[in-house]
């Protein structure tokens, strides 16, 4: 056991000296990663449909000025040729061919239009109505004798052990990739699971909470009026 610990310890360590924190950068190094990101660290502060982490801002905000100082009419002085940059040329083809969105900032009083979004489905009705149909089944089935209430319980307490602890494991893959930039593929989109396995895990423990409440009550005695 201590050996285990000491090795937890060493890891963690080595994590926290020999990662770099802070940089401003996709931690699964996309471009134009779209929302709602493939991690946890999903930012949009120029509503622009795009994750900023993987984003070249400084460029975007270089090409929006540009376009203000073309709609006012007014001509950047250059001290080089090679820095005049043309207004028609896309200030995102290094973006891997992908075209970016310049969002001009709204004026006074006024909010700038949210792009386009697909909303993400996480099910969350059909996952609850799902387990909910499978825990009455299992009581159904313990009423009638098919099984025992203590094997239906153990069955759903091994369920909420196993959500809980799957649940944990992406907890710790998100939190290690947002904070040491991390950039690991998974086959699966993590962050999705994560959302559906939590919900999961909820839905199940308010059921563990329900055949237990009689014992939750007991901290709760009522007084005895006198």
């Amino acid at each position: 056991m201590k050996n285990i610990l000491f090795g937890l310890v060493m890891i963690i360590a080595a994590l926290a000296a020999g990662l770099p924190a802070g940089a401003q950068d996709c931690p699964k190094g996309l471009i134009n990663d779209p929302y709602p990101g493939e991690c946890g660290r999903y930012a949009d502060t120029n509503n622009d449909g795009y994750c900023d982490h993987s984003q070249d801002l400084a460029a975007l905000e270089a090409a929006a000025g540009q376009i203000d100082a073309g709609q006012a009419g007014e001509i950047a002085p250059a001290a080089d040729e090679s820095e005049i940059v043309s207004q028609e040329e896309n200030p995102a083809e290094k973006f891997s061919g992908e075209e970016a969105q310049v969002v001009l900032p709204a004026a006074d009083g006024q909010k700038a239009a949210a792009p386009n979004r697909e909303p993400v489905d996480y099910f969350m009705w059909q996952i609850a109505l799902g387990i909910l149909a499978a825990y009455w089944v299992s009581l159904f089935l313990a009423k009638k004798g098919k099984i025992t209430i203590f094997n239906q319980r153990k069955f759903w307490n091994l369920v909420l052990l196993i959500l809980f602890l799957k649940t944990a494991a992406t907890s710790i893959i998100l939190l290690l990739e947002i904070n040491y930039r991390i950039a690991w593929q998974w086959p699966l989109n993590v962050g999705f699971w994560h959302i559906e396995l939590g919900w999961a895990m909820i839905v199940t423990a308010f059921l563990h909470a329900a055949w237990h409440w009689p014992y939750f009550k007991s901290y709760f005695p009522k007084k005895k009026i006198q």
